[in-house]
């Protein structure tokens, strides 16, 4: 027994003394072809994301206040957001464009003026000719008050259900929207291009287009304080371009976008022009061969009836 033992003894170091000698034996050639043997581990603190030219200059265009759907109670309406720094943009309303440049740190802050009614907000950035625009929807209306600390809010899109103290309205996306209803207090109007009328509970139907204005509560249910019975835009032709002058004259300037379609301007009595970071004002003959501008308003086809124009090379 004691004689196994030892026996037992001597092959277990044995096969120890092989198993260091091989061990270091591998070491060793590898360190002669300059390979650790050690794994190097990278952990994900110690990456550094790659960044690509073109990320770099994609433009992260976003208007931050106010948001789609609010209802604001002014007609000279604060707007901020954040767009790629030193570029030139617009924001549009279905009453005024107006041109800027976003600040070195991304930022910008404008006052825009908007009527009472359903308002398209579109923001419009450049980047190397090429526009990127973000839009949302607002509601100015002043026919009624809020409590401290309450946001207002609208609800717009089709009535798909009714009941005695409530309205499903489906959304242009999609989406179905829940609405409370006091038929006693609600404030109810009629409006079109060119009327506004007063109306009831009782004339909202299945169908018809709303605009239903108040405070969201519990499960996103709106308190409707007001419901405007009207059209709901989903879109606006306000449109911002950019392009090179081709031809000017003191009746109309031909400019070329960067996909090659030529756009037609035309001078107006309401039309404003400026030129380089200044916002120097210009009138229309100014204007040259050549010239880099930027123009905003309503467009038909080709034809773009502009109420800004600014020169921006």
């Amino acid at each position: 027994m004691r004689k196994e033992l030892l026996v037992a003894i001597f092959a277990g170091t044995l096969f120890g003394v092989i198993g260091a000698f091989g061990i270091w034996r591998t070491n060793h050639t590898l360190d002669a072809q300059g390979v650790s043997a050690t794994p190097s581990i990278t952990t994900p603190e110690s990456i550094t994301p790659t960044v690509t030219s073109a990320q770099k200059g994609a433009i992260q265009t976003h208007i931050l206040t106010p948001v789609d759907g609010d209802v604001v109670f002014t007609n000279s309406l604060p707007v901020a957001g954040k767009s790629l720094p030193n570029t030139w943009a617009t924001l549009s309303s279905e009453s005024e464009d107006t041109i800027f440049k976003i600040n070195a740190d991304g930022s910008f802050q404008q006052s825009l003026n908007v009527s009472p009614g359903i308002h398209a907000i579109v923001l419009t950035s450049f980047d190397q000719e090429t526009p990127k625009e973000q839009g949302i929807f607002v509601v100015n209306s002043s026919l009624f008050t809020l409590q401290n600390g309450e946001k207002a809010k609208a609800y717009m899109g089709i009535v798909t259900n009714k009941t005695e103290s409530s309205l499903q309205v489906k959304d242009p996306k999609g989406t179905i929207l829940l609405v409370s209803v006091n038929p006693k207090s609600v404030s109810i109007s009629r409006i079109t291009d060119t009327t506004t009328k007063d109306a009831t509970y009782a004339d909202i139907g299945i169908g018809d287009a709303i605009a239903a204005l108040g405070i969201v509560g519990a499960s996103d249910v709106l308190d409707a304080k007001r419901i405007l019975i009207t059209a709901i835009p989903t879109s606006t032709k306000r449109k911002t371009l950019m392009g090179k002058i081709t031809s000017a004259t003191k009746k109309e300037v031909t400019f070329t976008g960067k996909d090659g379609t030529e756009y037609s301007l035309a001078p107006t009595k309401s039309m404003v022009i400026t030129k380089g970071d200044t916002l120097e004002k210009i009138v229309f003959s100014d204007l040259e061969i050549g010239q880099k501008i930027i123009a905003t308003g309503t467009i038909d086809g080709n034809d773009i009836t502009a109420s800004r124009v600014q020169v921006v090379e």
